[in-house]
Order: C-alpha cells, then structure tokens, then sequence
C-alpha cells in the first residue's frame, strides 16, 4: 500500500522513443552496417539510402558527406565504450575483478554491435581533420582507462611487479580486438551465449597471466568451442 492507501505504486509508463530519435538511429545502423560490409573506400551514400529505402537526397538531411557518416559512426562508438568503461573502472573493487569486467565488457561491445565495431576498427583511419584528433583522443582516454586497472593491480600486488600498465593494457586491447576483426566483412554476428561464454575465457586467461603468481588448483573456464 502507498501513504495513501490506494494500493501499489505502479511505476510510470515508458514513454515511446520520439521517432525522429528513432529514425536517426536507423540511419546510423545502416551507416554503420555498409561500412563493416565494404570498408570506407567501398562504400556510398547511394548504397545507405538504399538499405534504408530512402532515395539519396534524403539521406544528405542526417549528413552532408559519406566522410561525415564515418565521423558520426565512429563517434558514437567511442562514447559508449568510454562511458561504459568508465563505470567499471570508477567503482570500488578488487582489481582482478575489474580487469575481468572490463575484458568482458569490451568483447561484449565487439559482437554485440559488430557493425559499429568493425567500422571503428578498420575505418577510422579514414576520419581526418579535427575529427580525427578527436577519435584519436578518445581511444587514448579507453586504453588509459585499461592502464589505470594495471596500475592498481601493481600497487596492491596482486599483479605481477614486473607488469608495466601502458604496455599490458594496449597488448590487452590488441589481443581482445583482434577477435572484433578475425570476422570477415559481412558475416553475422556470433550469438551472444557463444559470445558470453569467449568472454569468461579469455578473461579468466588474461587475468592468471597477469597474477602475481597462480593459485593452486585455481578453477578456470574451457576454452570456448568453434
């Protein structure tokens, strides 16, 4: 009962996403989704209108240039990563943990949106200009955010001495990225048990390797079946 007496308090209805929100978001999927399947170069706006079964000019209302798109994919990208980092990495806890959260939040991102991942990835070193420097800067702000992990895991030693963050953390990123790009362009994502379950393994690996030293009969997850 409420202080009213009027029984449960039901919580408040969601309101519908606005369908210009809506629509923009398409766009950008679809952005996202021709230059995974054929790389910047490859690309056109003709060939995003059509995935959206919109005429061309249209399409020159979300964005004036297939070079802007890029921009905008990217963009978007990199703040869900950082945000979502972020978190992990600002909360209490014992640094094992946060490095195994952050393992897997990142694999997470790369199947889970494999078309935001994959433009991001491989195109980005198209993304020029002030634009460029700003991606550029943001993906150095994530791998510090990795680094900030190792150095906590050395300062409370439950990381090996001889572990130096900058250079763990961008092996790290290089070892779990290059799962984002083992996938061929145009090819579904992997289903998100099977993406899950890569996640734990990988994670449970990297974090023995960096341990000061193993626990005995420590218990690990198998390796994830193809």
């Amino acid at each position: 009962m409420n202080a009213a007496g009027l029984g449960p308090r039901r919580a408040p209805p969601r309101r519908p996403r606005p369908k210009r929100e809506t629509r923009w978001q398409a766009v950008l999927d679809a952005a996202a989704a021709e230059f995974a399947a054929r790389g910047y170069l490859g690309a056109s706006t003709g060939q995003i209108a059509r995935r959206l079964g919109l005429k061309q000019g249209s399409l020159y209302y979300y964005f004036p240039s297939k070079q802007r798109a890029l921009e905008l994919v990217c963009q978007l990208s990199t703040e869900e990563m950082l945000g979502g980092l972020g978190e992990i990495v600002g909360r209490a806890g014992e640094p094992r943990a946060k490095l195994r959260r952050a393992i897997e939040f990142h694999l997470d991102w790369l199947t889970g949106r494999p078309d935001y991942c994959l433009t991001f990835l491989r195109e980005r070193k198209h993304v020029t200009g002030a634009a460029g420097r700003l991606l550029a800067e943001t993906a150095h702000r994530y791998e510090a955010l990795f680094e900030r992990i190792f150095r906590e895991g050395v300062a409370a030693r439950v990381f090996r001495a001889d572990c130096r963050p900058a250079q763990a953390a961008f092996a790290t990123l290089a070892i779990i990225n290059a799962f984002g790009l083992r996938a061929p362009r145009g090819r579904p994502a992997p289903r998100r048990s099977a993406a899950a379950e890569l996640a734990r393994w990988l994670a449970d690996m990297m974090v023995a390797g960096f341990e000061t030293r193993a626990s005995p009969g420590r218990a690990t997850s198998r390796p994830p079946r193809r």
